[in-house]
């Protein structure tokens, strides 16, 4: 007979005696078919819930028995066993058989044998086996709980690794640890190993009388990390070696010395500290050390100097302004360094200018204020801080419904404010307003009307300070030195034509577009010093914007008219089809275009872009750019993603027709280049991947070598250990005395209990 029923006591103890049920339940057959009497006199309020097959209560002895499917609940903890027995007078309860004890903590404990107290949380237990995580567990031929968070092993075998058939070495552990006695303490979040050896793949590798390590689910400790070893044929063998401290639950700090062992390379100091407030993050790093101005230069009677750099990333989010009815952030990001050779042999940063950045948003239902600090550090060879720019401040606003009362048409303004500051060389403030308004409109046969109409207000007042310094750089003579004011009105009319087919569960989408853009000619537009403003490369990404230039001292003016079509195909066979093709025209010439930027002439390249996506597991895109006259190629770029259990694969190609020398030659880029890196899952989360960045067919004059870089590298990734080997060949010249690097590179990590 199986039901529940309530026993009230002050103590509470399991160790099963098998030989005591069998002698008592012998002696009466009501086995399971009363409910027990407790004396309220001598109990207390803990109440224990029972649930079993059969019961059994021995007035004489005020012994209590179950067997058969037993479960017991305490609290938050649960007892399952074959049979229980459970002492009154000795507040002990003693469990026999398939035991599972659910801890209030969350742990669950798996024995043979146990005997604990009131609480089940004290006593012994014979045969031990302890379930952290998924994976993670301990087993021990006998256990005492001392206490609520203190444990005793004897003979423990500890692993987070999953044992299974195809394990590398087949049901055996990637690696455990054994010891002859272990105590884990949830207080101090360790567990101290007396005579400790470690197992990989079943075999001692090596063995240590004494070792503490982390407790399952502890919180972080200071303490040393693992060491990461590295060799590299430019600055040889060297060690990485972290220092992590703790300092507060939410502030923390890594220090590490980075060890060469060569003459010619000199020990690097690390630091990284990070905060977390309610309101945000914080993280500094920094970097130091003494070394020659080029380590690898045959002159090294040179004096030494100090090499450094400085990093910091500041987000706040909108808690810190929550009395303000809208949605808030601020970001900064900031890098310094004392020169790029230092920053790119060390691998910290590769960039030619090194930028500072500060923005704050903020958001209130459909404006947008911003404002913004940059500060760049030119790391070229001949470059000087008095002539590489500043921006303090820029400030924008931004409503795209600035009459919401209005209904026929929806308007919006953006103001922005740039101050621009060299101490030498071109500085500018600029102010820039427009204020334009929109129509949206559908007719009965579903084409759909869009009408633009904006108008543009810019004031410039722009100085020039006398240069004293050799810099690379140049001064634009027809700059216009003065305040001066331009205005630039323009119209934007849009008519596209929503066509869908639906078959079964097959949805075909055809959507042509056409576009008319009416603007004045500026002509005055050499006058501005272009600080913001690059040429864009012509894409059906920004064909149909009716300013493809990227910040404001250049307008895209004149006539325009942008025509072209899109293409989806949705089925159950394949996920996703997308087809864009479009070209421009532009009565007016313009010579700032070059052919490798789409648009020489009055009709631009032909633009095409198909992506397919087959299944989640597969993505093809495919870009081109046509020429209109002869149907050659001028550039393309096919890039390719795929991911599965045991594969994965990321492929791009890009290229440029080679008779567009100028753009080629002024960005030193080559005609075609090539990444691929595929990766294959040996077994077990084991992945071997191999990058390669190469350039196909001749090469900019700068480059000596058709390969860039290319990488091998076997990385694990299962739940017990973290693994990354990498060799890594980077043809790279950092410096005109240096060679190809060639780096090996080993990291581990160990996840904790």
């Amino acid at each position: 007979m199986r039901g529940p029923y309530k026993l009230k006591s002050t103590a509470l103890a399991v160790v099963f005696l098998l030989c005591n049920y069998t002698a008592i339940a012998g002696q009466d057959n009501r086995v399971g078919h009363f409910t027990p009497h407790v004396d309220n006199s001598v109990v207390d309020d803990k109440v224990y819930d029972i649930e079993a097959d059969n019961l059994y209560h021995d007035k004489k002895e005020d012994i209590f028995y179950a067997y058969g499917n037993v479960e017991l609940k305490h609290d938050n903890a649960i007892l399952f066993a074959d049979y229980i027995i459970y002492n009154q007078n000795l507040k002990e309860l003693y469990a026999y058989g398939n035991i599972a004890l659910r801890e209030q903590t969350g742990n669950v404990l798996f024995a043979d044998v146990m005997r604990l107290d009131e609480k089940l949380s004290t006593g012994t237990i014979g045969n031990l086996n302890v379930k952290f995580s998924q994976y993670s567990r301990i087993s021990s031929s006998s256990a005492e709980l001392i206490e609520k968070n203190r444990y005793i092993f004897n003979n423990m075998v500890y692993s987070p690794c999953k044992i299974c058939a195809d394990n590398f070495v087949p049901n055996t552990p990637l690696w455990q640890i054994r010891s002859k006695q272990s105590v884990l303490d949830k207080n101090e979040g360790s567990i101290k190993h007396e005579s400790i050896k470690l197992d990989i793949f079943g075999k001692p590798v090596m063995y240590l009388p004494f070792a503490v390590t982390p407790a399952p689910k502890a919180k972080r400790k200071t303490g040393l990390l693992l060491p990461t070893p590295a060799y590299s044929s430019v600055q040889g063998a060297s060690i990485y070696m972290p220092i992590y401290f703790n300092i507060a639950p939410n502030l923390d700090a890594t220090i590490g010395v980075k060890k060469h062992y060569n003459k010619v390379e000199y020990d690097r100091l690390d630091g990284q500290m990070r905060y977390i407030t309610k309101f945000g993050k914080y993280e500094v790093n920094v970097s130091a050390n003494y070394d020659y101005k080029d380590a690898h230069s045959k002159d090294m009677d040179k004096k030494k100097h100090l090499n450094s750099h400085i990093q910091t990333k500041i987000s706040y989010n909108d808690k810190m302004m929550k009395n303000l009815n809208g949605f808030a952030t601020i970001n900064s990001t900031a890098i310094l360094g004392s020169d790029r050779t230092y920053l790119m042999r060390h691998k910290i940063n590769e960039e030619l200018i090194l930028n500072s950045d500060f923005h704050t948003r903020y958001y209130h239902n459909s404006a947008y204020y911003s404002i913004r600090g940059l500060y760049f550090q030119d790391m070229r060879p001949l470059s000087h801080s008095k002539t590489t720019a500043m921006l303090l401040p820029g400030v924008s606003y931004i409503n795209d419904d600035l009459i919401p009362e209005v209904s026929i048409f929806k308007t919006s303004a953006h103001i922005n404010y740039s101050h621009l500051y060299r101490e030498q060389g071109t500085s500018y403030q600029r102010v820039i307003t427009e204020i334009a308004a929109e129509k949206k409109m559908k007719n009965d046969f579903g084409l759909l009307f869009s009408t633009k109409a904006s108008l543009r207000a810019d004031f410039y007042d722009i100085s020039l300070n006398k240069i004293s310094v050799e810099s690379n750089y140049k001064l634009n003579q027809s700059n216009k030195i003065g305040s001066f004011t331009r205005n630039h009105p323009k119209l934007t009319l849009s008519l596209e034509r929503p066509m869908y087919k639906v078959r079964n569960n097959d949805i075909l989408t055809i959507n042509p577009v056409i576009q008319f853009i009416v603007s004045p000619h500026q002509k005055n537009k050499l006058q501005v010093a272009n600080e913001d403003s690059n040429i864009p490369l012509l894409s059906v990404y920004n064909l149909f914007l009716d300013n493809r230039y990227n910040g404001f001292d250049i307008i895209d003016d004149n006539i325009k008219v942008n025509y072209g079509a899109t293409f989806s195909m949705t089925s159950s066979d394949i996920s996703d089809i997308n087809v864009v093709i479009g070209q421009s025209y532009k009565p007016i010439f313009n010579d700032a275009f070059d052919k490798i930027y789409g648009m020489d002439g009055k009709f631009s390249n032909y633009l095409t872009n198909i992506s397919f996506k087959l299944n989640k597991n597969l993505k093809i895109e495919h870009s081109t750019r046509i020429d209109n006259t002869n149907f050659r190629l001028n550039m393309h770029e096919i890039s390719s993603y795929y991911t599965s259990k045991n594969f994965r694969f990321t492929g791009h190609y890009w290229s440029a027709n080679s008779k567009n020398h100028n753009f080629l030659y002024y960005n030193q880029i080559a005609p075609h280049e090539v990444k691929l890196i595929p990766g294959y899952n040996i077994i077990n989360q084991w992945w071997i991947d191999f990058s390669i960045h190469a350039i196909v067919g001749n090469r900019p004059i700068s480059r000596k070598h058709q390969v860039i870089n290319h990488a091998f590298s076997v990385k694990n990734y299962n739940e017990c250990l973290q693994t990354d080997f990498t060799i890594q060949r980077d043809y790279n010249k950092i410096s005109k005395n240096t060679k190809p690097e060639t780096t090996y590179m080993m990291k581990i990590s160990i996840p904790t209990f």
